[in-house]
C-alpha cells in the first residue's frame, strides 16, 4: 500500500521481531538512500498477530490480496504490482514466496486449486475484515486457539517487545552514529526514540550505561535550555 504493508509469515521460532526489524530496517534505509531522505518510512509501528491455521490463515491472506481492490487503488487483485496473487495463480513465483500450502488448502492438482483460491478470493470483495475477529489485538482463532494462546499474548506488552516493535521502525544504531555528530549526540537521539534500552545503545558504541546515562542528561539539559 502506500504507506503500509501486510505480510502473511510462518516461522518455527519466535524471531519475528528480529525478522520485521532487519526487513524494515533495510528497506527503510534503501529507500532513504535513493530519495536523499532521513527519519521513517512507514505510516506506523510494527504489530504482529497470531492466526489459526485453516479457515482463519485462509479469510487473511484473501483479506490481504483484496487490500489494494477495497482502497480503490485497483479493480482487481491480480492488477496490484506488489501482490502476491498472480503468483498463487500460476505465475512462477520468487524463490523466498511459499504458495503450496495455502494452495493445498483448496485441493491437490495445482490448476484447479488456483481456479478454487481465485473464487475463493473473488467471493470476499465487500465481506467484512477477518480482523475485526481478532482478540486481546494479537489473536485470530476460534475460542479453543485463544484459550490455548492466550498467555502469549500477555508477553506482547513486554518493555523488551515493545521496543521491539519501536524498532522495526526506528532508525537503526548504525543509522544514528551516522546521521549525528558527535557520538554523544547520536546515543541521546536513540535513546530518546524509545526504541532501545541504554544498555543495548551503550553495546554497540562501546561505552558504558553510565556514559550513555550523561550524554541523554547532557542533551535534556542543553534542549531545556535552548528551548
Amino acid at each position: 500500500m502506500g504507506n503500509h504493508y501486510h505480510i502473511l509469515v510462518e516461522t518455527p521460532e519466535g524471531n519475528l521481531g528480529q525478522g520485521m526489524r532487519q526487513l524494515n530496517s533495510a528497506y527503510a534505509q534503501y529507500f532513504n538512500r535513493r530519495h536523499d531522505l532521513v527519519g521513517h518510512v512507514m505510516q506506523g509501528r510494527y504489530k504482529a498477530i497470531l492466526v489459526q491455521q485453516e479457515s482463519y490463515l485462509r479469510e487473511l491472506s484473501r483479506y490481504i490480496v483484496l487490500n489494494p481492490v477495497r482502497a480503490g487503488l485497483v479493480r482487481l487483485p491480480e492488477e496490484w504490482e506488489w501482490s502476491s496473487y498472480r503468483f498463487m495463480l500460476g505465475e512462477q513465483a520468487p524463490s523466498w514466496l511459499a504458495v503450496d500450502w495455502l494452495l493445498a488448502c483448496f485441493g491437490a492438482e495445482q490448476g484447479a486449486a488456483a481456479l478454487a483460491y481465485r473464487n475463493f478470493v473473488m467471493q470476499g470483495i465487500g465481506a467484512k475484515s477477518p480482523l475485526l475477529q481478532m482478540r486481546f489485538q494479537c489473536i485470530l482463532g476460534d475460542d479453543s486457539f485463544v484459550v490455548r494462546h492466550r498467555p502469549a499474548a500477555g508477553k506482547t506488552v513486554t518493555a523488551e517487545t515493545v521496543r521491539a516493535q519501536r524498532r522495526a521502525q526506528a532508525l537503526s544504531l548504525d543509522e544514528y552514529a551516522a546521521t549525528f555528530s558527535p557520538r554523544e549526540i547520536a546515543m541521546a537521539h536513540a535513546y530518546r526514540s524509545t526504541a532501545f534500552s541504554m544498555r543495548q545503545i551503550a553495546l554497540h558504541f562501546g561505552v558504558s550505561v553510565k556514559t550513555v546515562s550523561r550524554a541523554v542528561a547532557a542533551y535534556e539539559s542543553n534542549a531545556g535550555d535552548n528551548g
